[in-house]
Order: structure tokens, then C-alpha cells, then sequence
């Protein structure tokens, strides 16, 4: 799977969650790569919603995980942002009713070949107050 998508509005994002949240099944692990400020979360709460998850989604950031339960899955939400060694945990593949996705997973080479999906979303400035984020999401064969 590779797929390259520009988005111009949050509304895009969601449809984008949406259209990977039918197509990704677990166990996975998916690394969520980008800039601060790039969407990563942003996506992750779309995502955990296509999904049925109700709970609310926040940045782990200070942390380190949180968990999103449904009745027949469970997503994990890392953040290694602050880390300066990548948690054991991560090296292991999720259980079976898990999907695990990893923000700043690129920070660690370890992590990502554990991966089998990247999301890297660029953040492109269109003029002083708009921006556009292009998302690149790329398979190894494993999705």
C-alpha cells in the first residue's frame, strides 16, 4: 500500500481516518510521523471514532501511552516525543485485537522496523494563516 493524499480542510482528514480505519485490520502497528503541530493526533482521534471508540483522544505525550477500548478492538496511542530510549513493549508485536500506533516511532530505527505501516504527514504552509498537510502512507508488504 502506498498512497499519497493533500488535504486542504480537517473534514479531508477525516475521511482519510475513516477510508484506513475500513481498510487496516489488527494486529498492527502503524508509525504516525511528522512535525509538531503536523496532525498526528488530529488523525488518530478521527481514526478511533471511524472505529466506534468513543472514548476522547489526547496526545500522550507526557504519558507515554493511553488506551482506546471497543468492544472488539483496542488501539494504543504512544508518543515518544520525549523518550530517549524506545520502551521494550514496542519491539513485540500488539495483540491480536490491537491496533498500536506510534507518533515519533522515526525517532528510533528499532521501533520502526516493528512497523508495518508508516503515516508521514508534512505540514506545507500556503500563505501567512493557511496550511495544507500531505499525507504519505507507505507499506513494506505487511498491510
Amino acid at each position: 500500500m502506498n498512497i499519497v493524499r493533500k488535504i486542504f480542510e480537517e473534514s479531508e482528514t477525516a475521511e482519510l481516518a475513516s477510508e484506513l480505519a475500513d481498510e487496516l485490520s489488527p494486529p498492527l502497528t502503524v508509525a504516525l510521523c511528522g512535525q509538531l503541530g503536523a496532525g498526528k493526533t488530529t488523525f488518530l482521534r478521527y481514526f478511533v471514532k471511524s472505529r466506534g471508540i468513543s472514548d476522547p483522544v489526547s496526545s500522550p505525550s507526557f504519558v507515554l501511552q493511553h488506551i482506546y477500548t471497543g468492544t472488539q478492538l483496542t488501539i494504543e496511542h504512544w508518543d515518544l516525543y520525549r523518550l530517549k530510549i524506545a520502551p521494550e513493549d514496542l519491539f513485540e508485536p500488539p495483540e491480536e485485537n490491537t491496533i498500536r500506533f506510534i507518533e515519533w516511532a522515526d525517532r528510533f530505527p528499532e521501533v520502526m522496523k516493528a512497523t508495518d505501516l508508516t503515516i508521514n504527514i508534512k505540514l506545507k504552509k500556503i500563505n501567512s494563516d493557511r496550511f495544507s498537510r500531505e499525507f504519505y502512507i507507505e507499506s513494506p508488504g505487511r498491510v
